[in-house]
């Protein structure tokens, strides 16, 4: 695999710190949580933290076990063309799906 080292223009690096910044500026789960859970607020990223290390480990590892492929490639070779299939198409609307009850709860 060829190495490409290109630099980012103006543009990307703009558009790089907008998201950054924005999302840090939008960000109001603190305040949500310390609303909902008072004292215990604390305690809910730890508890999170430990619910997604499970998934994360082997998403890496079966990630790393097929080097080279995509999440797509990975998921059709373990599934089969047809269960593959359905899952990537249950999987391909959560992503908008998420982002729009993220930003309902927000607002209220």
């Amino acid at each position: 695999m060829e190495k490409i080292e290109k630099k980012i223009g103006g543009r990307e690096f703009a558009a790089i710190i907008i998201l950054t910044v924005g999302t840090k500026l939008a960000d109001d789960t603190p305040a949500i949580l310390y609303d909902r859970l008072g004292n215990a607020a604390w305690m809910a990223p730890i508890i999170m933290g430990m619910i997604w290390i499970t998934p994360l480990y082997f998403l890496v590892k079966v990630i790393s076990l097929y080097e080279g492929k995509s999440l797509v490639d990975i998921i059709k070779k373990l599934f089969g063309k047809y269960m593959g299939f359905i899952i990537l198409f249950l999987i391909w609307p959560s992503n908008p799906t998420q982002l729009l009850l993220t930003q309902r709860f927000i607002q209220t």
